[in-house]
């Protein structure tokens, strides 16, 4: 039998979604067979800084449908970006899917602003329920810099 394939734009930026564009996408299958999509959110425009959010979508039949969108990580104008999933099959009884991802000040609009270690910040969220809730994200920032880093811990 021959392969088939169809596609779908699961994030439509600048449409009906009302966000202005999505980046950094990707994709977890989980043990029951649940699709988690998980992207960045650009509300405004298409700038690396800014109102940015890491958000995603679920499907139960293979990506046939899709969820509303949903948050993972968001707060006010703060940049929340460059999402990394990662399942883990052995936490639990679902798995875990893992999110790593960074923070940034919202007010920041260069690369070249960011003068300090841990100004820019690393955070992970989980979710062990087939990405239907997700945990606070955790700031994981000062256990991946170098230890003695001038305003770490």
């Amino acid at each position: 039998m021959a392969q088939s394939h169809s596609y779908q734009k699961i994030f439509d930026g600048g449409n009906a979604s009302g966000q202005h564009s999505f980046r950094i996408p990707s994709i977890v299958k989980t043990k029951n067979g649940t699709l988690i999509a998980i992207c960045e959110c650009r509300r405004w425009n298409n700038s690396d800084w800014g109102d940015i959010n890491v958000v995603f979508k679920r499907s139960t039949d293979n990506g046939a449908t899709w969820s509303a969108m949903g948050e993972i990580a968001a707060s006010g104008d703060d940049t929340w970006g460059n999402p990394t999933s990662v399942y883990d099959p052995s936490v639990g009884t679902n798995g875990r899917i893992w999110v790593f991802m960074n923070w940034n000040d919202g007010a920041l609009t260069a690369i070249s602003q960011i003068t300090a270690w841990g100004q820019r910040k690393v955070y992970s969220s989980y979710s062990d329920d087939n990405g239907a809730s997700w945990s606070t994200p955790q700031d994981r920032t000062s256990a991946l810099l170098p230890r003695g880093t001038p305003g770490m811990p």
